[in-house]
């Protein structure tokens, strides 16, 4: 999305933050089942429709606290589903009822434990604009 000026990249975290946790929350409630890796392909691209960053630079971001939505020894409402049926990918599903309460708390864990790196990995994208063609 070309080069990134963000004077205030705490407040920009915690929007990217919560909008990619709006669509986590979308896509993996809606019921689809979509394999994982259209799962992310989708995500990325309509986390970046909303944000200044390219797909692969919401890739990048999300690499730190990925495994906090999905974990099985955290208390995220995700998981992975393996299929029932062969031949059936594996996808993110919900594993409990969800609330505004659960998007709440995983975004304050986010922000909370991830921010350090977060706003790390945030200075290069700034730092390292995409080439032209790249």
């Amino acid at each position: 999305m070309g080069t990134l000026n963000i004077s205030d990249k705490n407040g920009f975290l915690m929007n990217f933050v919560d909008r990619y946790l709006d669509v986590f929350f979308a896509l993996a409630s809606d019921g689809l089942k979509l394999p994982v890796d259209k799962f992310y392909e989708r995500l990325f691209y309509e986390v970046s429709l909303d944000t200044r960053l390219r797909e692969e630079e919401v890739r990048q971001l999300h690499h730190p606290f990925h495994w906090a939505l999905i974990s099985e020894n955290r208390s995220s409402p995700f998981e992975y589903m393996q299929p029932k049926i062969p031949g059936d990918f594996p996808y993110i599903g919900v594993k409990r009822t969800i609330n505004q309460n659960d998007k709440n708390k995983l975004k304050q864990k986010i922000v909370e434990d991830y921010k350090d790196i977060l706003l790390s990995k945030l200075e290069f994208l700034i730092n390292n604009p995409p080439q032209p063609g790249s």
